[in-house]
């Protein structure tokens, strides 16, 4: 991520969170100055990081959990007990709900963990 000023719709300065560095230009867009990250530009590049990881490992966990839900209803919720009580509807049935279980047991454990 970068977080760049402008005045006049000219660029004056950017911080580039990738190399983390920060460059100063002039009004003609000439770079001035360029030098490495503060210790606080680099706390808060990595805070910005984090976040940002936080939010994907949650579209991930949402995706999944919900592709899993939707598994569970149209392999199990909308078949009659007689379709899931033959010898294969059983092992199947119980194959889902044992995935679908493992995924719950994986997402509960990050929140306890604080990793999302």
């Amino acid at each position: 991520m970068s977080r760049q000023v402008y005045q006049d719709g000219k660029l004056l300065e950017q911080w580039d969170d990738l190399t983390r560095t920060y460059t100063a230009y002039d009004a003609q867009g000439t770079v001035t100055g360029s030098r490495p990250y503060t210790a606080a530009e680099n706390t808060t590049a990595d805070a910005t990081a984090a976040a940002l990881l936080e939010v994907t490992n949650e579209a991930t966990v949402r995706a999944e959990t919900e592709a899993q839900l939707a598994k569970l209803d149209a392999e199990i919720i909308v078949k009659t007990n007689a379709e899931l009580f033959t010898q294969s509807g059983v092992g199947s049935a119980l194959k889902l709900l044992a995935r679908t279980l493992r995924l719950i047991i994986r997402i509960l454990i990050r929140r306890f963990d604080g990793t999302t």
